[in-house]
């Protein structure tokens, strides 16, 4: 309607870490997909490079980009000994570069989204419902992930069952050694 009603569907960034039988841990960083649609928006943002910087930095106050480091440190700290926790923490904020990480996800929103889109991002995470939704969706996540898991294992694993069926189909039966 006139009002600019919005339709968002979400999949916020998450962390999802493994343990790794030689280092201990092993992280695989999921980035955002989101897509917003505004009916009948008024004044939509021009897509210039210039608009998306500028709604990338309004995405930023809403999602600071060292929220995202800070939470996948924490989250890897509270895999190790309790002794170990702290100093890990130290040792890595110490070596890790903020500005580079803002860099690098500003470089990349601007390049895949368009500043309607970044605008819309940035309205939804900075509103009452998007904070409220990012704050449970680490406890989502960590009540789902282990059944995905599961279910990617056991699909990998009929996949590789019936590749090799595949294969031995293929294959001429070898003849019977004297």
């Amino acid at each position: 309607g006139a009002g600019g009603a919005v339709r968002c569907y979400l999949v916020p960034t998450m962390i999802f870490q493994r343990k790794s039988s030689r280092a201990g841990l092993a992280c695989l960083i999921l980035s955002i997909a989101v897509t917003c649609d505004r009916v009948s928006a008024p004044g939509a943002v021009e897509d210039t490079p210039e608009n998306r910087s500028a709604q990338v930095d309004r995405y930023f106050e809403a999602m600071p980009p060292e929220n995202l480091w800070k939470g996948m440190v924490d989250n890897m700290a509270t895999r190790m000994p309790d002794e170990q926790r702290a100093r890990f923490v130290e040792m890595v904020t110490k070596q890790f570069d903020a500005a580079k990480l803002r860099s690098i996800m500003h470089d990349g929103m601007a390049k895949h989204f368009t500043a309607d889109e970044i605008r819309a991002m940035a309205d939804f995470y900075g509103s009452e419902l998007g904070k409220s939704a990012t704050a449970k969706f680490g406890t989502y996540m960590a009540d789902v992930m282990p059944a995905v898991q599961s279910e990617v294992v056991a699909a990998v694993r009929k996949a590789s069952s019936e590749a090799e069926a595949a294969e031995k189909e293929k294959s001429p039966a070898e003849p019977p050694k004297p």
